[in-house]
């Protein structure tokens, strides 16, 4: 096959703002994992697929419940309305309120 370009769950991306290796961000529609740091208009590798360890809040999700992104961490928190937290994928094991890091699986979908 000619025509393929990559495997599908690395992305080569442009920067809008500052990323940082390992800490999740948002780049156009698409929620993405870093794999280096990148200035304002560099390009970086990024993955947005595959399982990951993010910081967590104080949610306590089941195993496979939706994961959301508030921003900073993940949580199985929808957000209010008008004020939604992004779905980003499942929660692979389930985790307690005072954890502090969870296991995401991002499936690679445009929210």
């Amino acid at each position: 096959m000619k025509n393929k370009l990559s495997t599908g769950s690395r992305l080569t991306l442009i920067a809008t703002a500052a990323v940082y290796s390992g800490v999740p961000t948002v780049v156009g529609s698409a929620f993405v994992v870093p794999l280096t740091d990148a200035s304002a208009g560099e390009e970086f590798a990024a993955d947005w697929k595959g399982e990951f360890e993010f910081t967590k809040g104080d949610s306590a999700p089941t195993q496979l419940a939706i994961a959301y992104w508030d921003g900073s961490d993940v949580t199985s928190d929808p957000g209010v309305e008008g004020a939604e937290n992004r779905k980003i994928g499942v929660f692979t094991m389930a985790a307690v309120a005072n954890d502090t890091h969870a296991s995401v699986l991002l499936p690679g979908e445009i929210e």
